[in-house]
């Protein structure tokens, strides 16, 4: 066998080289094939896109005056429903987004009307919440402290205990979602219109 072999290289040294040459150039493509196959979803990641945008909505709390003896605890509950396509950013990208992520999501009080009572009596009770749902996930946030509501007060939902990212899950869905306020106010016969604004990253693939 080793004279065999022997024999084989010597009158056969240009096929072998020829034919190793060959075989080089099909193993580098096997590498390339491989590596294209396992490797697929990090090259995809590469090119991913971010695009930041602010999903908002409007929370519209209505305390009637009552014909019952005044209690200063007036309970209420309202809601506001938003569909992310209804973002330019969201629906330019629906096709080829991969997630959207909640960065920060802030509550501001952007209009207040107490007829002639005195704003500063007004304010959220503890234990007044905000919750963020779609029919699967739910995400709340429970005030623990009095809410004094101003024009141009705001209140940041925190992202404790991960939260967000139950928020991120239900964005990422693309289906409306409801933002709810339940509670209790000081006054009755008012009007307060909260701003939710939801800061989002858009994550994309262009390809």
């Amino acid at each position: 066998m080793v004279v065999l072999s022997g024999y084989f290289y010597s009158a056969n040294s240009y096929s072998l080289n020829t034919l190793a040459m060959k075989n080089l150039g099909i193993a580098a493509l096997l590498v390339m094939l491989t590596t294209s196959f396992t490797s697929c979803e990090k090259i995809k990641g590469i090119f991913d896109v971010d695009v930041e945008t602010t999903l908002s909505g409007d929370l519209e709390i209505d305390i009637p005056e009552s014909a019952t003896k005044a209690t200063g605890y007036y309970e209420f509950e309202t809601f506001v429903v938003i569909d992310p396509t209804d973002n330019s950013d969201v629906a330019d990208n629906a096709e080829r987004i991969e997630e959207i992520t909640a960065d920060g999501i802030i509550a501001t009080v952007t209009n207040v009307s107490v007829g002639d009572q005195n704003t500063d009596d007004l304010l959220l009770f503890k234990g007044t919440t905000f919750s963020i749902e779609n029919s699967q996930v739910g995400a709340s946030w429970t005030l623990q402290n009095e809410w004094p509501v101003r024009p141009g007060s705001e209140l940041k939902l925190e992202d404790v205990q991960g939260i967000y990212g139950e928020v991120s899950k239900i964005l990422t869905t693309l289906d409306p979602f409801t933002i709810t306020c339940k509670g209790a106010a000081s006054l009755e016969g008012i009007s307060i219109t909260i701003k939710i604004d939801i800061e989002t990253t858009v994550t994309g693939n262009p390809f």
